[in-house]
Protein backbone atom coordinates (compact mmCIF):
# COMPACT_ATOMS: atom_id res chain seq x y z
CA UNK A 1 0.00 0.00 0.00
CA UNK A 2 2.79 2.22 1.05
CA UNK A 3 4.32 1.98 -2.88
CA UNK A 4 1.39 2.34 -4.76
CA UNK A 5 0.52 5.63 -2.36
CA UNK A 6 4.68 7.10 -2.87
CA UNK A 7 4.02 5.72 -7.06
CA UNK A 8 1.39 8.04 -7.19
CA UNK A 9 2.96 11.00 -5.10
CA UNK A 10 5.74 10.72 -8.14
CA UNK A 11 4.19 9.61 -10.85
CA UNK A 12 2.65 12.93 -11.82
CA UNK A 13 -1.01 14.58 -11.84
CA UNK A 14 -3.63 12.51 -11.14
CA UNK A 15 -7.04 13.50 -12.51
CA UNK A 16 -9.92 13.53 -9.80
CA UNK A 17 -13.13 14.83 -9.30
CA UNK A 18 -13.49 18.54 -7.27
CA UNK A 19 -15.05 18.63 -4.52
CA UNK A 20 -17.91 20.76 -5.48
CA UNK A 21 -18.12 18.69 -8.76
CA UNK A 22 -21.54 16.83 -8.88
CA UNK A 23 -21.29 12.88 -7.50
CA UNK A 24 -23.10 9.96 -8.92
CA UNK A 25 -26.30 9.37 -6.06
CA UNK A 26 -25.29 6.79 -3.74
CA UNK A 27 -27.08 3.92 -2.02
CA UNK A 28 -27.01 3.51 1.42
CA UNK A 29 -26.74 -0.32 1.90
CA UNK A 30 -27.51 -1.29 5.60
CA UNK A 31 -24.64 -3.37 7.19
CA UNK A 32 -25.10 -6.52 9.58
CA UNK A 33 -26.40 -5.14 12.64
CA UNK A 34 -26.08 -6.41 15.94
CA UNK A 35 -27.54 -5.10 19.52
CA UNK A 36 -30.23 -2.95 17.51
CA UNK A 37 -28.72 -0.20 16.35
CA UNK A 38 -25.96 0.20 18.39
CA UNK A 39 -23.23 -2.03 16.09
CA UNK A 40 -23.21 -1.96 12.01
CA UNK A 41 -20.31 -3.79 10.22
CA UNK A 42 -20.04 -3.68 6.75
CA UNK A 43 -17.13 -5.16 4.49
CA UNK A 44 -16.36 -4.00 0.95
CA UNK A 45 -16.55 -4.48 -1.77
CA UNK A 46 -19.77 -6.49 -0.99
CA UNK A 47 -21.24 -3.43 1.13
CA UNK A 48 -20.69 -0.24 0.03
CA UNK A 49 -19.35 2.46 2.94
CA UNK A 50 -19.56 5.68 0.53
CA UNK A 51 -23.34 6.21 1.11
CA UNK A 52 -23.63 5.34 5.20
CA UNK A 53 -20.34 7.37 5.85
CA UNK A 54 -21.76 10.31 3.80
CA UNK A 55 -25.26 9.76 5.65
CA UNK A 56 -23.08 9.85 9.34
CA UNK A 57 -21.25 12.98 8.62
CA UNK A 58 -24.13 14.37 7.03
CA UNK A 59 -26.30 14.48 10.02
CA UNK A 60 -23.09 15.29 12.04
CA UNK A 61 -24.60 18.91 14.15
CA UNK A 62 -21.46 19.59 16.23
CA UNK A 63 -18.28 17.82 15.37
CA UNK A 64 -16.30 15.57 13.62
CA UNK A 65 -12.86 14.24 14.43
CA UNK A 66 -10.76 12.47 11.41
CA UNK A 67 -7.83 10.30 11.38
CA UNK A 68 -6.52 9.78 7.53
CA UNK A 69 -4.07 7.74 6.66
CA UNK A 70 -5.43 8.24 2.98
CA UNK A 71 -8.81 10.55 1.89
CA UNK A 72 -9.11 10.10 -2.01
CA UNK A 73 -12.96 9.28 -1.48
CA UNK A 74 -14.63 12.41 -3.02
CA UNK A 75 -17.90 11.72 -1.80
CA UNK A 76 -16.49 11.53 2.07
CA UNK A 77 -14.03 14.85 1.66
CA UNK A 78 -16.99 16.67 0.08
CA UNK A 79 -19.50 15.75 2.49
CA UNK A 80 -16.71 16.71 5.36
CA UNK A 81 -16.36 20.23 3.35
CA UNK A 82 -20.31 20.90 3.03
CA UNK A 83 -20.04 19.73 7.29
CA UNK A 84 -17.57 22.36 7.85
CA UNK A 85 -19.65 25.03 5.58
CA UNK A 86 -22.58 24.49 7.96
CA UNK A 87 -20.69 24.85 11.20
CA UNK A 88 -19.67 21.96 12.42
CA UNK A 89 -16.42 21.79 14.10
CA UNK A 90 -14.42 19.25 11.52
CA UNK A 91 -10.81 18.77 12.44
CA UNK A 92 -8.95 15.62 10.47
CA UNK A 93 -5.22 14.54 10.84
CA UNK A 94 -3.40 12.83 8.20
CA UNK A 95 -0.88 10.49 7.71
CA UNK A 96 2.22 13.00 5.68
CA UNK A 97 1.58 11.34 2.57
CA UNK A 98 -1.75 13.26 2.09
CA UNK A 99 0.00 16.42 1.32
CA UNK A 100 0.74 15.99 -2.24
CA UNK A 101 -1.00 18.82 -4.36
CA UNK A 102 -0.51 16.59 -7.55
CA UNK A 103 -2.17 13.38 -6.04
CA UNK A 104 -5.76 11.84 -5.85
CA UNK A 105 -6.05 13.02 -2.06
CA UNK A 106 -8.48 15.25 -1.23
CA UNK A 107 -6.59 16.92 2.17
CA UNK A 108 -4.45 19.45 0.88
CA UNK A 109 -7.97 20.37 -0.83
CA UNK A 110 -10.00 20.61 2.54
CA UNK A 111 -7.17 22.41 4.31
CA UNK A 112 -7.08 25.42 1.92
CA UNK A 113 -11.02 25.43 2.42
CA UNK A 114 -9.64 26.28 5.99
CA UNK A 115 -10.73 22.81 8.19
CA UNK A 116 -7.86 22.31 10.92
CA UNK A 117 -5.84 19.56 8.98
CA UNK A 118 -2.78 18.67 10.79
CA UNK A 119 0.33 15.57 9.80
CA UNK A 120 0.75 13.41 11.88
CA UNK A 121 4.72 12.53 10.52
CA UNK A 122 6.28 11.30 13.51
CA UNK A 123 5.86 7.79 12.95
CA UNK A 124 6.67 5.24 10.00
CA UNK A 125 3.24 5.76 8.74
CA UNK A 126 -0.28 7.26 10.43
CA UNK A 127 -2.13 4.19 9.78
CA UNK A 128 -5.22 5.00 12.06
CA UNK A 129 -8.45 5.39 10.03
CA UNK A 130 -10.76 6.55 12.67
CA UNK A 131 -14.28 9.06 12.69
CA UNK A 132 -15.68 10.28 15.30
CA UNK A 133 -18.81 12.05 14.88
CA UNK A 134 -20.47 14.33 18.04
CA UNK A 135 -18.79 12.47 20.28
CA UNK A 136 -21.62 9.49 20.47
CA UNK A 137 -21.04 7.55 16.94
CA UNK A 138 -17.60 5.99 15.79
CA UNK A 139 -15.94 4.61 12.48
CA UNK A 140 -12.95 2.10 12.65
CA UNK A 141 -11.55 -0.28 10.85
CA UNK A 142 -9.05 -1.54 8.01
CA UNK A 143 -11.30 1.00 5.93
CA UNK A 144 -9.75 3.85 4.58
CA UNK A 145 -11.32 7.13 3.22
CA UNK A 146 -10.92 6.18 -0.02
CA UNK A 147 -11.98 5.15 -3.73
CA UNK A 148 -9.78 2.08 -3.55
CA UNK A 149 -11.58 0.57 0.06
CA UNK A 150 -15.19 1.40 -1.27
CA UNK A 151 -14.63 -0.21 -4.51
CA UNK A 152 -11.36 -2.36 -5.05
CA UNK A 153 -10.39 -3.88 -1.56
CA UNK A 154 -11.74 -6.65 0.81
CA UNK A 155 -12.16 -4.28 4.22
CA UNK A 156 -14.35 -4.40 6.82
CA UNK A 157 -15.86 -0.92 8.47
CA UNK A 158 -17.10 -0.80 12.23
CA UNK A 159 -19.85 1.84 12.54
CA UNK A 160 -20.60 2.17 16.32
CA UNK A 161 -23.89 4.42 17.31
CA UNK A 162 -24.39 6.11 20.20
CA UNK A 163 -21.67 4.63 21.62
CA UNK A 164 -20.17 7.62 24.12
CA UNK A 165 -17.71 5.30 25.83
CA UNK A 166 -16.37 3.98 22.37
CA UNK A 167 -16.04 7.64 21.02
CA UNK A 168 -14.22 8.62 24.68
CA UNK A 169 -11.90 6.41 24.01
CA UNK A 170 -10.88 6.92 20.57
CA UNK A 171 -11.13 10.71 21.38
CA UNK A 172 -8.09 10.24 23.80
CA UNK A 173 -6.26 8.32 21.11
CA UNK A 174 -6.89 11.22 18.65
CA UNK A 175 -5.82 14.18 21.02
CA UNK A 176 -2.69 12.13 21.74
CA UNK A 177 -1.97 12.60 17.66
CA UNK A 178 -3.03 15.81 17.31
CA UNK A 179 -0.45 16.93 20.46
CA UNK A 180 2.36 15.70 18.04
CA UNK A 181 1.11 16.27 15.02
CA UNK A 182 1.64 19.72 13.00
CA UNK A 183 -0.75 22.45 11.32
CA UNK A 184 -1.29 21.06 7.57
CA UNK A 185 0.31 24.88 6.67
CA UNK A 186 3.54 24.80 9.02
CA UNK A 187 4.43 21.17 7.84
CA UNK A 188 4.49 22.61 3.85
CA UNK A 189 6.57 25.03 4.54
CA UNK A 190 9.22 23.27 6.52
CA UNK A 191 9.18 19.90 4.18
Amino acid sequence: MLFFTLFHLFSGPISRPALTDPITPLTIIPGEKAKATELEILCPPKDKCFGRIVQLIDGATKTIYVHAYQLTGQPIAAALLRAYKRGVKVYIIADKTQTAQDSSTYVPDLAMAGIPVKIDHKPAIAHRKVIIIDGITSLIGSYNWTNGAEFKNAEVLVILVNQPEVATILQKHWDLRDSTSTPYKDYMKNR
